[in-house]
């Protein structure tokens, strides 16, 4: 059974009503809960409880791995009202037997029948040199549902005909089909340094396939408040 969902005062501050039937499932990132029914039971979906897990790879390094809290409507239906934690929009997309790449902060809710694999190869380097975003790194979305991404700011879905090719700021990026062709790479001229995010990283992208946009980054909030920090 897909995702039954409403999302309500679209724009910048919205919040997504998920209608649960009796004993389904959805996955929801941590903090993401405004309210919900009395029926809807809790648990995490990452083993080590409610704190995550701090791991370390051989090709990165170490970062704390994202986990999910699993609402469950038990013995019948329910309510459970969401909002992401910054202002943005809402954008919901209906999988159909294939796969997207998805930035880590981006992913606000899922089906169950979705799968999430974190493992991408490289996927904390799309946002940083190094990949010392611990927090920022590209996870695989794929199967069959529905999944619900937040932008922090508008979200702007970019085409790409086959063949084509397209720059973008790897930190403006949200999501893009994982049968997009892409290579990472540091701006090098002063040009691409003015453009490029505080990381100077930007992609390029090659279709055919789409590209899920946001018009504001938080690494550029981050710089902005910066001076004005104690």
């Amino acid at each position: 059974m897909s995702l039954e969902y409403r999302i309500d005062y679209p724009g910048s501050h919205p919040m997504v009503t998920i209608l649960l039937d009796t004993e389904q499932s959805v996955r929801v990132e941590p903090g993401a809960m405004i309210g919900m029914s009395p029926n809807i039971e809790l648990t995490s979906t990452q083993p080590g409880g409610l704190h995550g897990l701090i791991v370390k790879r051989p090709d990165q390094p170490e970062r704390r791995v994202r986990f999910q809290m699993l609402y469950t409507a038990r013995g019948e239906p329910g309510q459970l009202m969401l909002a992401p934690g910054f202002p943005g929009e809402i954008y919901a997309m209906e999988l159909n037997n294939h796969s997207l790449l998805v930035q880590s902060y981006c992913l606000l809710a899922c089906d169950t029948s979705l799968e999430i694999d974190e493992e991408v190869p490289n996927g904390g380097l799309f946002f940083s040199p190094e990949g010392r975003r611990a927090e920022q790194y590209l996870v695989r979305v794929q199967g069959t549902g529905v999944v619900l991404l937040s932008s922090f700011g508008a979200s702007h879905l970019h085409p790409l005909a086959p063949g084509q090719r397209f720059l973008m700021d790897t930190s403006h990026v949200m999501a893009f089909e994982s049968r997009i062709g892409y290579q990472v790479r540091q701006a090098t001229s002063e040009m691409w340094l003015r453009l490029a995010s505080a990381e100077g990283l930007v992609a390029e992208f090659e279709g055919p396939g789409e590209v899920l946009v946001q018009t504001r980054n938080l690494s550029a909030l981050s710089d902005r408040l910066r001076p004005f920090q104690a």
